[in-house]
């Protein structure tokens, strides 16, 4: 019995420590099993210890038994001599013989195995039993154990470990290198530095230099240097305004003012780009500074994630070595998944011959056999099936092969005469091409129900399609108590008058009785006559064959050319053969050639018979 749980082994994927709840055993399971327990390791095991290998001989007295057995080991040895087997010892022989003699199944809604196997005695099925078992559960064990396991199970928790210390040891870095500065306000701080220095370079980045002392000077109130340059500035202003007001312009007193406002202005525009220069130099080192803190904090919230990360990995890791260490305990133990219910035991009446089941399946066999030679005796008959059977038995040339079609397509006129157009270029020559020389053709068969009128129908739709002639298709019809067809005598009074069409193809139904054709005073070639002056190049004869009769010799005479039919899987070879024999004895005509016909659903010969 094969149970689920803690002890399933190996572990699923998503199973991480014992504390695992109930596992359902699947049929995948159950079928693994049943292929471990049918292992070549096991059934090998089992052939060593019980000794399946030694074959008892026969009895001397046992003369079936041993003809039997001189039998099949001569028929091996030819087998190994062609190359067709392969040559095995007893020990491979065994090992085969006891992989399909022994029944293991897995009894079905249930977790339960079944092994049962015959031997030649009862004490020996009981111990190759018993042995399967045993020897299936130590190879369960090898196979699901965890033992060999151990080095790559101890590597990759080794692995993890390391991950988690350099983690560790690269955070614990970073911790002593800013420990002393907290980082979010740190970072604070120089955010506003640094906004407040990038805001006073771009503003003083749109201040001209050489007009400083007429702009905004807001910029400069708390710098006491530049303060005190346009304090200075706008007293020597004010002064060199009093001068010129009492002095002139060109006094000497107001050009030593202007030398003096030119000094200032230059001191103040200088002292601009050297202030515009260290707000710059200062926003770019609030810039860097600011960069590496942030660097710091996302590089510290990685460790961090990664600590998370590894320390799981490094914790399954562990409980995968323990569960490991565990396993290899219970194997040591030999404690597994597979519980043996009942060990083996065998029944006090033989196995094996049973009587009445094989009476039973004697009379069945003979019942089914039976039936089956009827069938194939039926089967076993000289039809014709390929083309070199009508070359050999016919000595005719095949002129066309009809291939086999489907109801519908049969039913699809157009498609069918395209379809076999192609197929019936060779009896193109055969065909009329002048009306002034009208040709008549005869389709025959040996065997009633070959699609003889199929084919004539065709026929004559190639010729009027391929040939710039009328053709007709001439029908024959022997029961002259019909109303559908008309006489000899109707047709030769007023021949255009009966003449029907249908599709592209004229046609006529003749009523004539079997004597009319075999008379000699037959007008059945003043008729064929009339027609062909009816402007007909190609005129076929439809004649009947149900009564396997003679009666197309009496109209061969009649006719230019003349076609064998024979259908597939229905015509006789002999038959076949005869019925030419008979033509060219009895008329010194030899026919143009041979039609086989391959379509689908001809009536079966059988049937044919009962209709």
């Amino acid at each position: 019995m094969l149970t689920a749980g803690r002890f399933k082994k190996p572990f699923i994927p998503n199973e991480k420590d014992t504390q695992t709840g109930f596992i359902q055993i699947s049929m995948e399971d159950m079928a693994s099993e049943v292929e471990l327990l049918t292992s070549r390791p096991v059934l090998e095991k089992v052939v060593e210890k019980n000794k399946l290998y030694i074959f008892p001989e026969p009895g001397e007295s046992e003369y079936l038994k041993r003809f039997a057995a001189a039998i099949k080991k001569g028929i091996n040895g030819f087998l190994v001599l062609i190359n067709l087997k392969k040559e095995m010892t007893d020990f491979e022989v065994a090992v085969a013989k006891l992989s399909g003699d022994v029944d293991v199944e897995f009894i079905k809604r249930s977790n339960i195995i079944s092994i049962k196997w015959r031997g030649y005695s009862p004490s020996q099925a009981k111990n190759v039993v018993n042995t399967i078992v045993h020897e299936y559960i130590k190879h369960h064990i090898d196979v699901h154990g965890y033992t060999k396991a151990f080095k790559v199970i101890k590597k990759e928790m080794d692995l993890n470990q390391q991950r988690v210390r350099d983690v560790e040891n690269e955070l614990n870095q970073l911790e002593a290198q800013f420990g002393s500065y907290n980082l979010d306000m740190e970072r604070k701080i120089l955010i506003e530095k640094y906004l407040n220095a990038k805001m006073t370079y771009d503003n003083l980045l749109h201040i001209d230099p050489d007009s400083v002392s007429s702009t905004n000077r807001g910029l400069y109130a708390e710098d006491p240097n530049f303060v005190g340059l346009m304090k200075e500035l706008t007293d020597v202003e004010m002064e060199r305004m009093t001068n010129v007001v009492s002095y002139g312009v060109k006094n000497k007193r107001v050009t030593l003012n202007d030398q003096q406002i030119k000094n200032l202005k230059q001191l103040i525009k200088s002292e601009h780009l050297h202030n515009l220069e260290s707000w710059k130099e200062s926003g770019d080192r609030y810039r860097k500074r600011l960069d590496e803190f942030e660097t710091v904090r996302e590089r510290a919230s990685v460790l961090k994630r990664d600590l998370v990360r590894v320390l799981d990995a490094y914790q399954i890791s562990r409980q995968k070595y323990n569960e490991a260490m565990i396993s290899a305990a219970m194997d040591k133990a030999e404690i597994s998944s597979v519980l043996v219910v009942a060990p083996a035991s065998y029944t006090s009446t033989p196995a094996y011959p049973r009587k009445i089941l094989l009476l039973i399946i004697s009379i069945f066999f003979a019942i089914i056999g039976g039936i089956a030679a009827a069938f194939s005796a039926e089967k076993m008959f000289s039809r014709v099936v390929k083309i070199e059977d009508i070359m050999a038995y016919a000595k005719l040339k095949v002129l066309l092969t009809i291939p086999e079609f489907t109801t519908e397509e049969l039913l699809n006129g157009q498609w069918l005469m395209n379809n076999l157009s192609k197929k019936m270029a060779s009896i193109r020559s055969f065909l009329s091409e002048d009306t002034a020389k009208g040709k008549v053709h005869l389709v025959v068969s040996p065997s009633p129900g070959a699609g003889t009128s199929f084919v004539i129908r065709q026929l004559a739709n190639y010729a009027q399609r391929a040939t710039k002639t009328k053709s007709l298709l001439f029908s024959i019809d022997y029961d002259v108590q019909k109303v559908s067809g008309v006489k000899i005598k109707d047709i030769l009074s007023d021949s255009k008058k009966h003449i029907k069409r249908n599709n592209e193809t004229d046609y006529v139904t003749v009523l004539v009785s079997p004597d009319e054709l075999s008379s000699d005073n037959s007008s059945f070639g003043s008729l064929l006559e009339k027609i062909k002056s009816l402007g007909y190049g190609n005129i076929f004869i439809d004649l009947p064959n149900e009564r396997g009769d003679s009666s197309h010799l009496n109209v061969i005479s009649c006719c230019d050319h003349l076609f064998v039919n024979v259908a597939y899987d229905i015509t006789d070879k002999y038959a076949l053969s005869r019925f030419v024999s008979v033509i060219e004895t009895q008329s010194a005509i030899t026919p143009s050639g041979a039609i086989f016909n391959r379509r689908e659903n001809p009536i079966p010969h059988s049937i044919y018979k009962r209709l």
